[in-house]
């Protein structure tokens, strides 16, 4: 029974080392069904960050060519080198995406964990939405004219 108790106490060592130096944890992402063009689109994304000394530095959204891009970027911060506490803190943001023409969307969340003194690590997720609406006027008329002079 000991030596049970002492394998994954061991374990469980090794996994906290691990995190403490490693990205964060991209947990879930809430996605609606559909979207339409021109409204708005929240996208839930919850993770967690493997200690304190790890922090959510900033949401970035872009989109174009039918990709619509979200990068969470996660930086840790220690400058004095202080021992972190082995303890995973949640986080959450809701970016809000507007599709400009109606199609088959890839939205890509892309969560980079940026340490000084370890290669930046990137985790990546894809999923498909479909967006429907009309395409813009100006959008038609450019595309109309451009094929006309051809």
């Amino acid at each position: 029974m000991n030596t049970k108790l002492s394998t994954i106490f061991l374990i469980t060592t090794a996994f906290l080392l691990i995190a403490g130096q490693s990205a964060a944890f991209l947990e879930e992402v809430y996605l609606p069904e559909s979207a339409e063009t021109g409204t708005p689109v929240e996208v839930g994304i919850w993770g967690f960050l493997p200690d304190p000394c790890w922090i959510l530095q900033g949401v970035t959204t872009a989109t174009g060519d039918l990709v619509a891009t979200i990068e969470i970027t996660i930086f840790y911060d220690n400058p004095d080198g202080a021992a972190c506490p082995q303890v995973i803190v949640p986080y959450e943001t809701f970016p809000t995406l507007v599709f400009d023409e109606p199609g088959e969307w890839m939205v890509r969340i892309i969560e980079l964990s940026i340490r000084p003194d370890f290669p930046d690590q990137e985790v990546v997720m894809e999923f498909l939405l479909p967006v429907t609406g009309q395409v813009s006027v100006d959008r038609a008329t450019f595309t109309a004219v451009k094929v006309l002079y051809r």
